[in-house]
């Protein structure tokens, strides 16, 4: 066991930047003491324990640690305390009894407004057993105390947190395959909690805002995804509930526009130029290019002859 006395707020930011993701403090710095203690279980697996207790009035930390390349998952749980978790646009509550998963390569922030003792499990991101967007979106939401699942590895994981020491190194690492596959094991719980509804909103959301700004040429995945308070990689999770993709989303709806104007009379006189830009084409060539991949035909022939003949009209599923 690595054991580390905190004793400074400033302490805490190096420890946990070493250890976790870079962070800095969304809040004024808190007066902190507390005790942080790693598990090396193998394999790239590890497990924190974390004590903290605040010297303030009021006491509250709160962290946001930036995104890294260090591409693992987290498994966090709390023993006494509570905290507040917000990655990918979701915020989850975590109390005594319940965990809650989040990423290493995307931003989040966490608060602890009391006097706490939580427990982290740090798992390589290829141990997870699911695809990556599915492993995003079941980040962010509270794995409740009273699901069967989740009680089970929150119980043992709790327990290897007094008997880790204990163990032969080859037991130890044995131990950790065992929280893994009952981390995978909850998460199969997770789905169910996924609130689809919110999810259906945003995506609605997201595709309202395109059409309305699509002629904003620096509209582009990861604009859409910064407008919507999410990572890029929930955007492209979103938009596979349409079989789509952001950027895909967005060339069409681009296209649909140009379409549009090009089959009303009242731009008969407006250049194919200012048409292209007032869909968001910076350049008239990619316009072009685009134009005869999706309808066979370029915007000029499509203006002189489509609209008696019926060249390219559109069949799009994603409207």
């Amino acid at each position: 066991m690595d054991a580390v006395q905190v004793t400074s707020a400033e302490q805490l930011r190096q420890i946990m930047g070493g250890r976790f993701a870079p962070v800095s403090f969304a809040s004024s710095r808190p007066n902190f003491n507390g005790l942080i203690a790693s598990h090396d279980l193998g394999g790239g697996v590890a497990l924190i324990d974390a004590h903290s207790s605040h010297v303030e009035q009021t006491p509250r930390v709160h962290l946001r640690a930036e995104a890294t390349s260090r591409d693992v998952v987290y498994f966090g749980m709390h023993a006494v305390g509570q905290s507040r978790l917000l990655q990918h646009g979701r915020v989850a509550t975590v109390a005594p009894g319940d965990g809650v998963m989040y990423e290493s390569q995307q931003t989040f922030d966490v608060a602890f407004p009391t006097d706490m003792r939580g427990y982290t499990l740090i798992v390589p991101r290829g141990l997870v057993k699911m695809r990556s967007s599915a492993i995003s979106e079941r980040c962010a939401h509270t794995m409740r105390r009273h699901r069967s699942s989740s009680r089970l590895l929150c119980g043992y994981v709790s327990q290897l947190i007094e008997l880790a020491d204990s163990l032969p190194v080859d037991q130890r690492h044995d131990a950790g395959q065992v929280a893994v596959d009952l981390l995978n094991l909850a998460l199969r719980d997770v789905t169910s909690a996924v609130p689809q509804a919110a999810a259906d909103v945003l995506l609605t959301m997201m595709r309202t805002y395109v059409r309305e700004h699509i002629s904003d040429h620096k509209l582009d995945v990861a604009e859409l995804a910064r407008r919507h308070h999410i990572s890029t990689r929930y955007a492209h999770t979103l938009f596979e509930r349409i079989d789509t993709t952001p950027a895909t989303f967005i060339r069409e709806q681009r296209l649909r526009a140009v379409h549009a104007m090009l089959s009303d009379p009242a731009h008969d006189g407006q250049p194919i130029t200012d048409i292209a830009a007032a869909a968001g084409f910076s350049e008239l060539r990619t316009l072009q290019r685009s134009f005869r991949m999706r309808y066979g035909v370029t915007p000029e022939q499509w203006r002189r002859a489509g609209r008696s003949s019926g060249i390219g009209e559109p069949g799009l599923a994603h409207r």
